[in-house]
């Protein structure tokens, strides 16, 4: 089996912060566009490495860094951390880093760290890129949601209980995030990094969870001045508040893929490369706008589903 990194090779390296270091995979040409992705959680960088891979064939200067708490990026005091500070810390490295006209991406609770970064550094950071934000979700439903998903990791034994922990916390996830999911060889290498990453983590979701329950995205959508591209996909765990999300922003533009999200799919990285590389160069496309009509038109994923 070929791994994330053996498939898509990246310079590392790790940037520094006020908040302490991130660590960071660059690929593509670095005298290109810059173009900050940050992944869903838990993960690391290596989540995004087929997309950064297509996206840096293409000429930009992809960074993917793990976000704190994630991968081998430093990790904070779950108790006392905010989207605001690592945004803030990182608005600040990359600042450190003389990057501008800097496009940055997030998914779910990355897009969340992506706004405030936006809002932190609007002189450096131009286009904002959300895929998937808990618009909807008001702080009393986070802290619900978040209660559902604590819990201890089993520990360390002779039999392998956390090795398994890992595995079965990953399996379940990924089929929730990515429905056409197969053993078939394909999603090997996601797997395997997938469950590295969780247990990266400290295996009980890492010091974002803590955060994802207290912030309001609905309040914050608003603040955010430079253009957006609101992205999710019909597998979205969070499709059905695309259209609340597209509505709260100023000046936005949206595309939804059909069927499983191409950022959980092994396969997915050049079609999601063609969708941002559209946009942030201007090509024609048939771009969504507030006005539009944006609910599902195919069923609820399956989380949506069980949680109403």
């Amino acid at each position: 089996m070929l791994l994330i990194a053996q498939l898509y090779p990246s310079k590392r390296f790790y940037l520094d912060t006020p908040e302490g270091q991130l660590h960071t995979r660059r690929f593509g040409d670095p005298a290109g566009r810059p173009i900050v992705l940050l992944h869903w959680t838990p993960g690391s960088g290596a989540q995004l490495a087929h997309v950064a891979h297509a996206l840096g064939a293409r000429g930009y200067d992809v960074l993917a860094p793990d976000m704190f708490g994630f991968g081998t990026s430093a990790h904070p005091d779950p108790t006392t951390w905010t989207q605001v500070r690592h945004g803030a810390a990182l608005a600040q490295g990359l600042r450190d880093l003389g990057l501008s006209n800097i496009a940055i991406h997030g998914g779910h609770m990355g897009g969340e760290v992506a706004m405030e970064t936006a809002m932190a550094a609007p002189d450096i950071v131009v286009d904002v890129i959300l895929d998937g934000i808990a618009s909807d979700w008001t702080v009393e439903t986070r802290l619900d949601m978040i209660s559902k998903f604590s819990f201890e990791p089993p520990a360390y034994e002779e039999a392998g209980a956390p090795v398994t922990h890992a595995w079965s916390w990953t399996h379940n996830l990924w089929k929730v995030w990515a429905p056409t999911l197969a053993f078939d060889g394909a999603w090997d290498a996601t797997l395997h990094q997938a469950a590295i990453d969780f247990m990266q983590t400290g295996m009980a979701g890492g010091p974002m969870r803590t955060a994802f329950g207290n912030y309001n995205a609905l309040d914050r959508l608003p603040d955010i001045k430079q253009p957006v591209l609101a992205l999710t996909a019909d597998s979205d765990t969070l499709r059905s508040q695309f259209p609340t999300t597209v509505r709260a922003l100023k000046d936005v533009r949206g595309h939804v893929f059909e069927g499983t999200h191409p950022c959980h799919r092994p396969d997915g990285g050049e079609a999601y490369a063609d969708i941002v590389s559209a946009y942030l160069e201007g090509t024609p496309h048939d771009w969504l706008s507030k006005t539009d009509d944006l609910e599902p038109k195919a069923a609820l994923n399956q989380y949506e589903e069980q949680e109403g």
